[in-house]
């Protein structure tokens, strides 16, 4: 695969677990996370996933109790992936809360099951905030939501027969957003395997192209009872840009590799 290199402990390095170089956008990610590196395990659960992009933004559990387990991955790399379930808490507070109009997102995740509403992933923001970079929801639709300083929410809606089939599948996806786009379809980009998917629908408030969102949080599960978390995570990363096609593509090699 282009860009990508194995070394180290292979069968040739003493038996150890190989190595997996890095996409070259995981220097430049503002906070990234990854099952097979930073966790603190206490007890047999993860009380704090570190921060890999340098930037110290380490997400932990809100007390003893929102501890969460880990799954090996059946790959040869040593990821062990987050499992989340409830609405334990388990997130950053430290995401710089500087106003932007681009940003991207990047995960690999699979579902446990699908319900409606829609189970929230990964986020970038807070449930109860006044603006949000992306909510993320997984249900019978994948359920994006950008909320930006005007306070009025943005949905955009991924229907099965747009991203295709994806329960119990490792789902990588890459989400680009451009508020300075005036197109609905400019404006917010999904991707899945790489590629760009159509949006089934949208509601809410079209955001103008002079409005911005930013919130220092990026919480792992949410606090929600009533949209909770079923899912196991084992790499979820963001970006205060829009990452290059070739990003995108590096990025989606690297997610192969390990969760094919």
């Amino acid at each position: 695969m282009p860009g990508l290199g194995i070394s180290g402990g292979g069968s040739g390095g003493g038996g150890g677990v190989p190595t997996l170089a890095d996409p070259p956008s995981f220097g430049e990610a503002l906070a990234l996370y990854r099952a097979d590196a930073g966790q603190t395990v206490v007890d047999g659960k993860l009380d704090v996933w570190a921060d890999q992009s340098g930037n110290g933004h380490d997400a932990s559990a809100s007390s003893t109790s929102k501890r969460q387990w880990l799954y090996p991955n059946d790959g040869k790399y040593g990821f062990k992936d987050v499992g989340l379930t409830g609405a334990d808490h388990f997130r950053t507070t430290t995401i710089p809360d500087v106003l932007m109009q681009k940003y991207s997102y990047d995960i690999c995740i699979t579902t446990f099951g699908l319900f409606n509403p829609a189970h929230y992933a990964p986020m970038w923001g807070n449930v109860n905030g006044s603006r949000y970079p992306l909510f993320v929801g997984l249900g019978n639709q994948v359920q994006l939501s950008v909320k930006p300083s005007t306070g009025a929410s943005w949905i955009v809606n991924y229907a099965v027969a747009q991203l295709g089939a994806y329960q119990g599948i490792p789902l990588k996806l890459t989400v680009l957003v451009d508020l300075s786009q005036s197109a609905a379809a400019d404006k917010l980009k999904l991707y899945r395997d790489g590629n760009l998917i159509t949006q089934s629908s949208t509601s809410g408030t079209l955001p103008g192209t002079s409005d911005e969102t930013s919130h220092p949080h990026f919480s792992i599960i949410s606090t929600s009872t009533a949209r909770v978390s079923s899912y196991s995570c084992g790499y979820v990363a963001i970006w205060d840009r829009l990452l290059t096609a070739t990003e995108i593509a590096a990025n989606n090699d690297w997610k192969d590799e390990i969760w094919n």
